[in-house]
């Protein structure tokens, strides 16, 4: 054991890729690979810190470290469990578990809060041999996380309904309309909005045959998240406005797409919270 203690970075830079390693810790320890293993491996930190975990009855160094290993991994799968309960729900535990192995294997935790290490599991699922089985399962995943995303962002203020009258009814194609902060848009191949919406009142999850491509608008009301499905007019509508244009100019997108008049659509967004001001 070397003379002088490590510096406690330097310990814990260590400690991280031994406890994160694909390979294990005994495997990492010993700088080998096991055979079929095709796996994004790290280098070991400098120098090694090896000599400072115990090896000595009742269990060798190796198997100290394959304890906070094993509670790490299963950490972060409950953290994955609890992030996309539709992911969780379409798959039975031990196909749950494998993909959470496969997936943290190939993205490892790179901060150190827990609730952003989901973030790539929707791309993931698009190659992952889950989605043979369940083609849904990567739309579930991100309509999933964009809930999530939504739950955890902060609303912005109400609309003022006396702001909204007093602008002049030639002033609207000029006006730029600012979104709820927690508005995200989802393009998916399934309606996977039926079966969130299954789970939320508490009824089996719905079993989707048929694909139903398009995008679904999330938001956070003053109670919960709110999922439902808009048209394609709409959803170019919205992802003009997200991208600060203005009224006019998503309209005359939405006009050139072949789209209808869209006096609907911003009643409904005042209704439900989606619009929350008028810039002019």
């Amino acid at each position: 054991m070397p003379n002088r203690p490590p510096s406690l970075p330097s310990l814990q830079r260590w400690l991280r890729w031994a406890f994160t390693d694909p390979r294990g810790p005994e495997a990492a320890l010993a700088g080998t690979t096991p055979a079929g293993l095709n796996l994004p491996l790290r280098k070991e930190p400098r120098p090694r810190q090896a000599p400072w975990v115990a090896e000595a009855p009742p269990a060798g160094r190796a198997r100290r470290l394959e304890i906070y290993a094993d509670a790490y991994f299963l950490r972060l799968s409950d953290n994955l469990a609890e992030d996309f309960p539709g992911v969780r729900a379409a798959l039975d535990k031990d196909a749950f578990r494998r993909l959470c192995a496969d997936f943290l294997s190939r993205h490892p935790s790179r901060s150190p809060l827990a609730g952003l290490v989901g973030k790539p599991l929707p791309a993931f699922l698009t190659k992952h041999p889950s989605s043979e089985k369940v083609p849904w399962l990567a739309d579930a995943a991100a309509l999933d996380w964009a809930v999530l995303d939504a739950l955890q962002s902060d609303r912005s203020a109400p609309l003022d309904p006396a702001a909204l009258a007093a602008v002049p009814a030639d002033a609207w194609g000029k006006a730029r309309l600012r979104l709820d902060a927690t508005v995200r848009l989802v393009d998916v191949s399934w309606p996977v909005e039926r079966a969130w919406q299954a789970r939320l009142e508490g009824r089996r999850s719905a079993n989707l045959l048929m694909q139903s491509p398009g995008t679904l608008l999330v938001w956070r009301d003053a109670e919960w998240a709110r999922v439902r499905r808009a048209d394609a007019m709409e959803a170019l509508a919205l992802r003009s406005i997200l991208q600060g244009e203005t009224l006019g100019k998503a309209l005359r997108r939405v006009a050139a797409a072949g789209g209808a008049d869209a006096s609907s659509w911003l009643a409904a967004w005042a209704g439900d919270g989606v619009l929350k001001s008028v810039k002019l």
